[in-house]
Order: C-alpha cells, then sequence, then structure tokens
C-alpha cells in the first residue's frame, strides 16, 4: 500500500457541518448589519414628506391633467388619505399675476390634531413646489404651480 508523504497534497478540509455554520453566521452578521443601516440611513425625512404629499394631492386635484378653479372648494377637492397623519399642511394654488406678483387663487390648512386653525407655515417647515395647469374656463388655461408646505 503506497502512502503519501505528509507534505504531499496536503489540502484543509472542513466538515460539511461546520461550513454550513460559518456561511449562517455570516449570512445573519451581515443581515443584522443591513438592516442596521437601512434604519440609520432611510428615516423618513420632512423632506420625503412634501414631496410624497405634493404628489397625492395633485392626484386628488387635477382633472385631465389640469386644475379647474371652478370646481368644488380645494379643501372638498383633497382626499384625507393624501394629508400625512401628525402633520400641519397648507395646500396653495399659486398663479402670477400681470406685474409679476404671486398670487394665492386656492388654499386648503390641514391641522395635525383634526382643528380647523393652522397658522401660516412657520420657517422651518418643508415646502415643496410643482408646476400645474390651471383652467379657468374651457379654453382658458395657463400656468400655476402647486405649493404644500408641511411640518410637525
Amino acid at each position: 500500500m503506497l502512502r503519501s508523504s505528509p507534505r504531499e497534497g496536503v489540502r484543509g478540509q472542513t466538515e460539511p457541518l461546520a461550513a454550513l455554520l460559518a456561511v449562517a453566521i455570516l449570512a445573519v452578521g451581515l443581515s443584522i448589519y443591513g438592516g442596521t443601516v437601512v434604519d440609520v440611513v432611510s428615516s423618513s425625512s420632512d423632506r420625503e414628506v412634501g414631496d410624497q404629499t405634493v404628489e397625492l394631492v395633485w392626484e386628488d386635484m387635477e382633472t385631465n391633467g389640469a386644475y379647474d378653479v371652478s370646481s368644488r372648494p380645494l379643501k372638498g377637492t383633497i382626499e384625507q388619505e393624501s394629508i400625512p397623519a401628525g402633520f400641519n399642511v397648507v395646500v396653495a394654488v399659486e398663479t402670477t399675476a400681470a406685474d409679476g406678483e404671486k398670487v394665492v387663487i386656492k388654499e386648503a390648512r390641514y391641522a395635525a390634531d383634526g382643528s380647523s386653525a393652522v397658522d401660516d407655515p412657520p420657517d422651518g417647515a418643508t415646502t415643496t413646489e410643482r408646476p400645474i395647469s390651471i383652467r379657468y374656463a374651457p379654453g382658458n388655461v395657463t400656468t400655476g404651480r402647486l405649493r404644500v408646505s408641511a411640518w410637525e
């Protein structure tokens, strides 16, 4: 019987169970690390709330790609589910007058506590805007802005 010397063909081997256990421990460690990083990095910011709210509000308001001024009041047009819970929100539809001055043509205010009294947005409020089309009458469409301010 031929035997090889200890130096020839020596390979490190691991028991299959130990290898599986090491891979499982590594996977669990990566999962915990990944979950922690996601929690730290992606905490919901006020900016995200503003971006989401302006899009949801616009979906509620628009008809055929424009906001119809003659439709029901702005507050009646926006669904309550579009307003983030726990935030004070002011929604304004603005246009520009002939002299270049911004003019608010419609506004709706939502209080975090459900009351109807909401002051003007504080300096720290997140304000998000998007361009919109405003329809005054059939064939009378102009550009404007939808402005949403949200704060806790």
